[in-house]
């Protein structure tokens, strides 16, 4: 009995050798020894490995009801999509196309692009070039993903697939820059489009520090860039990103608003406090903010510091702000000129700009004296009782948040997370 279950044992051995060999004799004479689960897998490996001899075989085994593997057609076409095999396809295709999710099929070809396939189903088997897969990705932006430039191209110019906000932040997202040039040039693609979740092509990039891309489509797009976009590539420390960013932050000269002026702040907020994004010029990006923002800039001839104001960052509206800001003019608290709004996408403050860096960089100078450093505290206690007395009270009181201004005095800073009491 044992030499019986040994030779069955070595008979299914050889039957799954035989099945990847492609041998039809063989897998012919030893399938009476499979089991049901390795007869499933032979057809598998029979699609996967484009031995078209032994899918028929199957076939007309599951025909004859001599053996029974659930959705066979769907199982072996996916197989033989999926590695490209399109002779099985088309086989398949031909016996047996009623029965089949050829639009499935379709997406999983191009899932590891094979054109070849994808053609057939698509012209010959009126596959929907437009279906999605299991992780709602079309044949359009798996080619956008593996920058897989012929399939792109098919699917636009021969089925004419609409380029969706999907496609343009995929390409952008997996560093395929000829992808996302050619959505851009010749599909003409809007790259400031957003997909459901609110992302666009240039904040998907940023997040994967595609250089390239970021370039191409800020430089040569036009692509919009706003204040999260900056403080984002800031906080992951993309300083090459920032620099892209920066000359295309602010409106170009002479942009307007719709009604002809530039963007101001809301009517209950002091006129005086609202500086036009014509008279601002950004300069150069402060990585850690301690010259009392996020820019080195300038107000006219003016150096200034300008702080970006980050919606998602802050828990009061960007007016509420510029009020309470409005309110505190102490020699030790940093004083803001004035607020710019230059739109729905980027606004900022207009601060002093505090020359001599933080109260954090000079305790971990050895150059400072003993005697300057209490002054420093002094002074900080100073600009703390005035906040105090106005019911102000500073939730983020720290020394990167003591600034050293120009006239050698130590300034308080960074109220997003001040209350009112």
């Amino acid at each position: 009995m044992g030499n019986i279950f040994r030779r069955e044992e070595y008979a299914r051995g050889d039957f799954v050798l035989a099945l990847v060999e492609g041998d039809l004799e063989k897998v012919q004479e030893l399938i009476q020894y499979a089991t049901q689960e390795e007869t499933k897998y032979g057809l598998h490996v029979a699609a996967r490995r484009g031995h078209l001899e032994l899918v028929r075989f199957y076939s007309e085994l599951c025909d004859a009801g001599v053996t029974v593997i659930g959705t066979w057609q769907d199982s072996a076409l996916s197989e033989a999509a999926t590695s490209g095999q399109v002779a099985v396809v088309q086989y398949l295709a031909e016996r047996c196309q009623a029965n089949l999710n050829v639009s499935k099929a379709l997406v999983e070809a191009a899932s590891r692009g094979h054109v070849d396939v994808v053609q057939y189903l698509a012209e010959r088997c009126g596959a929907d070039v437009n279906a999605k897969d299991d992780f709602e990705r079309t044949a359009l932006v798996w080619a956008a993903h593996r920058g897989d430039m012929r399939l792109a191209r098919y699917l636009v110019e021969q089925c004419a697939v609409n380029v969706s906000a999907n496609a343009l932040i995929e390409g952008a997202s997996s560093s395929n820059l000829n992808v996302v040039q050619y959505f851009v040039k010749q599909c003409g693609v809007d790259v400031n489009m957003e997909d459901e979740h609110g992302q666009t092509a240039v904040m998907v990039a940023i997040t994967n520090r595609e250089i390239d891309v970021v370039r191409y489509l800020v430089e040569e797009c036009s692509a919009d860039v706003n204040s999260t976009a900056v403080r984002f590539a800031a906080n992951r420390g993309y300083i090459d990103i920032q620099r892209i960013l920066t000359p295309f932050l602010l409106p170009e000269a002479g942009d307007t608003t719709t009604d002809g002026g530039d963007v101001v702040l809301s009517p209950d907020i002091s006129s005086r406090s609202s500086i036009p994004p014509s008279e601002m010029e950004l300069t150069l990006f402060h990585e850690n903010g301690s010259i009392g923002g996020d820019f080195l800039a300038k107000w006219l001839d003016a150096d200034v510091a300008v702080k970006l104001f980050i919606p998602d960052a802050s828990s009061t509206s960007f007016e509420d702000e510029v009020r309470l800001w409005q309110q505190l003019r102490h020699p030790n608290v940093l004083k803001m000129y004035g607020a710019c709004d230059a739109g729905p996408r980027l606004k900022f403050f207009v601060c002093e700009y505090a020359s001599n860096g933080s109260l954090l960089e000079h305790v971990n100078s050895s150059s400072v004296k003993k005697r300057t450093m209490w002054k420093y505290l002094y002074e900080a206690a100073l600009g703390l009782e005035f906040l105090h007395e106005r019911g102000i009270v500073h939730a983020e009181l720290r020394c990167s948040n003591i600034l050293i201004g120009s006239d050698g005095k130590a300034k308080l800073t960074n109220f997003q997370e001040s209350t009112i009491t």
